[in-house]
């Protein structure tokens, strides 16, 4: 389900995750390098990576949003997870019983979205959430139009 385009990237909600807003940079080119992209990819990136973190920011809120590069898998080109933090996931891992640390910091989040949230999922559940994740995030693109 996709956010938003621009003429290299593609943004959208990660599919088979059931937690909110979890967002995918997608390239449009299949390298699997930055070194492999075109000049003018690697030139929009820093203002699509701008746009995604305003953007969960603004529906969200979190105190920081990061970015985990991927696309080494075959067949999948070189893409970004965007995902927001905040105080609700730091409560959501500290009542978890397999996760001890009092002090999670992003990539324990990070892992803990992605080993609790991504695997296994309740497939009507999950579809009916994105969809609804992607309708806010459409509406809030909007207002990022209008800046």
């Amino acid at each position: 389900m996709v956010i938003f385009e621009t003429r290299h990237w593609r943004v959208n909600h990660r599919m088979h995750v059931n937690y909110p807003d979890y967002l995918m940079i997608a390239s449009r080119y299949p390298s699997c390098d930055l070194a492999g992209l075109p000049e003018q990819a690697l030139a929009e990136l820093g203002g699509v990576m701008a746009r995604v973190e305003w953007l969960l920011k603004e529906v969200f809120q979190p105190y920081k949003v990061i970015f985990s590069k991927f696309g080494f898998s075959e067949g999948y080109p070189l893409h970004f997870h965007a995902l927001h933090l905040g105080d609700d996931l730091e409560r959501l891992i500290g009542s978890h019983s397999s996760y001890t640390n009092d002090m999670p910091d992003g990539i324990d989040m990070f892992l803990f979205v992605n080993r609790e949230h991504c695997e296994d999922q309740n497939p009507d559940l999950t579809n009916q959430l994105i969809k609804k994740s992607v309708s806010t995030l459409k509406s809030a693109m909007s207002r990022y139009e209008k800046i």
